[in-house]
């Protein structure tokens, strides 16, 4: 399953149906049940999401906390893959319509021809506010202080970059409008619930399928059902970011948020306003001091542990190296060399080293591990570290289709990705008349992506030719990991 098929399998269907379901509610209902800011509401939050959500995704790739196979996607822009950037705008999109039909459903929605959901009430105004203001965002500032600590330590790394994102602006959004999320925390807890299950499901789908893939060193270990605790507690927290900042749109434009005509618990257009006004934490100089000093004591605490992480990790491994060289963008001279002809061969028993050409680029941390596992079958290996590996792949007959992240050259054959050493060899000495060998993707458990737990996917490794011929050379896999 590519990332494309993902998204028109998980999100297109709901979407379509919530949008469906929203239009029949139909303008006057909309405007009752939902407020007059109900047609841009959502479309603000997918915008914020994007803009907020880019350079953090990128770095996530760029740390190789997560990364893609190559094969399962349209392209990328920066690290991050086309379809990741439209997930970006999709899920609060999912997410935010779910929360209208829940919104429209809660109760007095009878009152307006709506069935309601039993149960779904709204609580009446709490006595203080302020107090109710102040304490519901403590909690998430607090994660976000945690978060930082996480990042303190490599197995921290993704959980530590969830929660230092994203909590601190969940807890910004409980500052503004504590007492009316307070009101309506029922409604909260319905529209976060639903389509954070769903997008697990479909998260653990994603990854038995290897369109994604979470890095065991960066995450803190536990997986049930294979979903990583950090994919579970990211589309937990993204949803709740998506639900209060639709409500955070929606509350100010609506005529009561309980809309029966019960005395005690409804609301008049002027109490709205005026509760609104009297909860806006911009008017309140106690949550203005608390959200100051919660940001200088998390760039305090944060600043700290960075110098005393760098502190640490030049005591273990002495003076930071010097990144490698990049070449510029340009030709490819092996390309010339590169053909379908006849080959010498290379025996087996060939004991002198064998020159091989790698490139790939200067962030692949798997393209390394993958060089010093090749370097131990007799290979002299000269790496040449690029920003512009599609072209190198263009250039040598690689298919988007069967493309992993490096790409080497040996005798004018071309190797693409976690090529076993032992496959790598036993090819050059049949020197078949084809362009070279390929694992597509990045199987977890091949050369330069082992894992701890000794896992390894079922992956085949492929000739192929120019014409886009493929036959399996070997196959590999799968090895359930130690102790499942």
């Amino acid at each position: 399953m590519s990332y494309l098929t993902f998204h028109l399998v998980f999100l297109a269907p709901p979407l379509l149906l919530l949008g469906l379901a929203l239009a029949h509610l139909g303008a006057r209902r909309r405007n009752e049940l939902l407020g007059r800011r109900w047609w841009w509401a959502v479309p603000a939050v997918a915008a914020i999401a994007f803009v907020y959500t880019t350079p953090w995704d990128n770095y996530l790739v760029w740390r190789e906390v997560w990364w893609y196979g190559p094969d399962r996607v349209v392209g990328t822009i920066g690290y991050v893959p086309v379809e990741e950037y439209l997930f970006f705008l999709l899920q609060p999109f999912l997410t935010g319509l779910w929360t209208y039909q829940v919104l429209a459903r809660r109760r007095g929605a009878a009152d307006h021809g709506m069935r309601e959901v039993p149960g779904l009430r709204v609580e009446p105004p709490p006595s203080r506010p302020g107090v109710v203001r102040v304490i519901g965002a403590l909690p998430w500032l607090a994660l976000a202080l945690v978060g930082v600590w996480l990042l303190s330590f490599e197995a921290g790394v993704y959980m530590g970059l969830i929660l230092a994102w994203a909590a601190p602006v969940v807890g910004a959004m409980w500052l503004y409008l504590g007492p009316s999320l307070w009101r309506m925390v029922h409604v909260v807890g319905l529209s976060v619930a639903v389509p954070t299950l769903y997008l697990w499901l479909a998260d653990i789908v994603a990854m038995a399928q290897g369109i994604w893939e979470i890095s065991e060193q960066y995450t803190l270990g536990p997986r049930p059902f294979g979903l990583p605790v950090e994919e579970a507690a990211f589309f937990l927290i993204t949803n709740v970011l998506i639900v209060f900042g639709t409500l955070l749109f929606l509350v100010p434009g609506m005529h009561a948020l309980d809309p029966s005509p019960t005395p005690a618990v409804s609301s008049t257009p002027a109490q709205v306003g005026s509760t609104h006004q009297r909860t806006g934490f911009m008017n309140n100089w106690k949550s203005v001091a608390l959200l100051g000093a919660f940001i200088v004591v998390a760039v305090a605490t944060g600043t700290f542990l960075y110098m005393q992480n760098q502190d640490a990790a030049e005591a273990r491994e002495g003076p930071a190296l010097e990144q490698p060289p990049i070449a510029p963008a340009g030709e490819i001279p092996e390309a010339e060399l590169v053909h379908e002809g006849p080959r010498q061969a290379i025996p087996l028993d060939h004991d002198a080293p064998i020159p091989m050409k790698v490139y790939a680029s200067p962030t692949c941390g798997c393209c390394g591990l993958w060089v010093d596992h090749i370097r131990e079958y007799g290979f002299e290996v000269e790496e040449e570290h690029r920003n512009d590996m599609g072209e190198v792949k263009r250039a040598l007959g690689v298919d988007f289709q069967i493309s992993s992240c490096h790409t080497a050259v040996v005798n004018g054959y071309v190797f693409e990705g976690h090529v076993p050493g032992e496959d790598l060899r036993r090819f050059l000495a049949e020197a078949p008349e084809v362009r070279g060998l390929t694992v597509p993707g990045m199987p977890v458990g091949s050369p330069g992506m082992e894992v701890p737990s000794g896992e390894v996917d079922e992956y085949q490794v492929l000739t192929f030719t120019a014409d886009g011929e493929l036959a399996v050379f070997a196959e590999h896999g799968p090895v359930p990991p130690a102790g499942g």
